[in-house]
């Protein structure tokens, strides 16, 4: 999640602030200037050194409260980062976005970056991040932005996410079997077709006669498809009986079927992915009974 933009200085901020602001308040001009005078100065340190101030309201005492009591002073405001939302892209791919902040005292704002990975980069003068990201670099980052009015600085944390990309050729491909299987004899007639895969098919995808039929001689069997819940099930329920004393051949088209992934399917199981299955079974001698 994205932190709030705060006061960011190390923990020599007092000595820092003592020093800057006298002279701030020495050369500031009535244009557009922070507005904090010696006396305010003066007057919010002696505030911050009585130990029982709990300015932010975390029930402690240090140089966070001096910071809140800091951001009170009047026409004293923190620069504000525009909303920026989490980043998700996959490895390999170019992500870019600008980032804006305003200063409540109209101020300028200097800009910068940290926490860049390889291959990122941030121009301050357009405000324009680029991350050419390499496909070995999938992981979370969290990028850091800073706007600096030259006295306060607000930041904003973008979490960026890269995914691994999606090569199916380094991806071991959904195999399937059947029911029944190559070979099979004796096939009931009244027996549906079963084909069963490893992964499951994508949910997009058509699961029809165009993609997967079976027929006898040059006849296609009609039959009512049907995916599973799952997806990695598909059962072909035959209109009629199976023709008695049959061969029956049911053919998968791999190159029409992907999985869930977008990869094809390995249907004639020479672990590449596409390629055609063919499974021939024959169904059951059926005898005229002579019943005289």
């Amino acid at each position: 999640m994205r932190r709030t933009p705060h006061i960011i200085r190390n923990l020599s901020f007092c000595v820092w602030f003592v020093l800057f602001a006298f002279n701030y308040a020495q050369t500031c001009s009535d244009n557009g200037c922070d507005q904090l005078e010696i006396a305010d100065l003066h007057q919010q340190f002696s505030s911050w050194l009585d130990s029982s101030s709990d300015c932010n309201g975390d029930a402690g005492h240090n140089i966070l409260d001096f910071a809140c009591m800091i951001n009170q002073v009047p026409g004293l405001g923190l620069p504000v980062f525009d909303v920026v939302p989490d980043q998700t892209l996959e490895a390999g791919q170019t992500l870019s976005f600008t980032v804006t902040a305003t200063d409540p005292n109209d101020d300028p704002l200097t800009y910068s970056a940290e926490n860049l990975p390889a291959n990122a980069t941030f121009d301050p003068e357009t405000r324009l991040f680029t991350f050419n990201s390499e496909p070995s670099q999938a992981g979370n980052y969290l990028i850091r932005f800073r706007a600096d009015d030259g006295f306060l600085v607000a930041l904003l944390d973008v979490p960026v996410e890269i995914t691994p990309s999606l090569d199916c050729a380094n991806i071991e491909p959904t195999s399937l079997e059947t029911s029944p299987a190559h070979g099979e004899r004796e096939v009931a007639v009244t027996r549906e077709t079963i084909l069963r895969f490893s992964r499951p098919l994508a949910a997009n995808g058509v699961y029809d006669a165009s993609t997967i039929y079976a027929q006898q001689g040059s006849v296609v069997l009609a039959a009512e498809y049907r995916l599973s819940q799952d997806r990695k099930t598909v059962t072909l329920f035959y209109q009629d009986p199976l023709p008695a004393s049959s061969r029956i051949r049911l053919t998968v088209l791999g190159d029409l079927i992907a999985d869930e992934l977008g990869c094809l399917i390995d249907a004639d199981q020479d672990s590449i992915p596409g390629g055609t299955l063919v499974v021939d079974f024959d169904t059951l001698t059926l005898s005229v009974v002579d019943t005289r």
